[in-house]
């Protein structure tokens, strides 16, 4: 076998494939997936199988970042999963036929699986349901999710910034608007939402400027990132890139109708020649820098 990136989480879901990540060996069968972590050396064996081969690789900002978001809270990364995956259940076979539909849409090239209003919500769902149905250390908060109890001055504090995010918040603004010391809000923030107040409004405002640029309801990047109070167009793109993967001239151009940012193809060709190789280096990677990375198989 030859190494290969180990960067992201890979998810195989295809009868009689070995793979091995950081001395780990799993192997799959009609009932049994995989799932590999960021961590490691990663390289896959696949062999005589006759089944479709499906293979999903999510970027790590996507993952965790969804997680964060469900459990409204910080994650501990990577997210240590569970390297099997029970496919022996309603729910899973469910979840593995939105793959093969995803997959089939994106492998058409005409498909409006392959637009950014369609692929991102797609993309949610696929991350969404492989987190209910995988091992991981936060699988009973998601199972048991209720909403958190905050106090009442973090919980108008949170309001003020979701009502009028592009306003130019200040931390003492919000702690006066609140009736409460600067050191209480932020200790408000940090026990309870688990994020600095101020880092919580810049998350809001590039939710916002995504949304814009995703939709299309901008001309240029600048003109997203002002919109929703930033004022320094270089640290904007380099936080749109950390929080979702691309350039956000990237997803305004698959907008414009360009091809998704997000998505790319998780292939189910048949096969059964032997083999052995790394992942997913062999394979190629997404142009647009998604969640999800292409996997050509032969």
């Amino acid at each position: 076998m030859h190494n290969g990136r180990d960067d992201f989480y890979a998810v195989n879901v295809s009868p009689g494939m070995t793979m091995e990540r950081a001395r780990t060996l799993v192997s799959t069968s009609v009932t049994t997936g995989v799932v590999l972590r960021p961590t490691g050396v990663a390289s896959v064996s696949r062999l005589a199988a006759r089944s479709p081969h499906v293979t999903l690789v999510i970027e790590p900002w996507a993952l965790e970042g969804q997680l964060e978001r469900l459990v409204d809270r910080p994650v501990i990364r990577p997210v240590a999963m569970e390297p099997t995956l029970d496919l022996n259940n309603s729910a899973a076979r469910g979840w593995l036929r939105l793959l093969k539909l995803f997959a089939a849409g994106l492998h058409d090239g005409t498909s409006v699986v392959d637009t950014p209003l369609i692929a991102e919500p797609l993309c949610q769902a696929l991350i969404n349901g492989l987190l209910s149905i995988s091992g991981h250390p936060y699988r009973e908060l998601l199972d048991h999710a209720v909403a958190p109890s905050r106090p009442v001055t973090v919980k108008r504090a949170m309001d003020a910034m979701h009502s009028h995010p592009e306003f130019p918040h200040s931390l003492s603004g919000l702690a006066d608007l609140v009736g409460v010391s600067v050191r209480t809000l932020q200790e408000g923030f940090r026990q309870h939402v688990g994020v600095p107040t101020m880092a919580y409004l810049r998350q809001l405002r590039l939710a916002r400027a995504h949304e814009d640029l995703l939709e299309g309801r901008v001309h240029t990047v600048a003109e997203a990132a002002y919109r929703w109070g930033f004022g320094h167009l270089g640290r904007f793109a380099g936080a749109y890139r950390v929080r979702y993967g691309v350039k956000p001239s990237e997803t305004l151009f698959a907008a414009r109708g360009g091809r998704a940012s997000l998505p790319v193809i998780a292939t189910t060709q048949a096969g059964s020649a032997k083999g052995s190789g790394p992942l997913p280096d062999e394979y190629g990677h997404d142009p647009g820098g998604g969640p999800f990375r292409t996997l050509a198989q032969s």
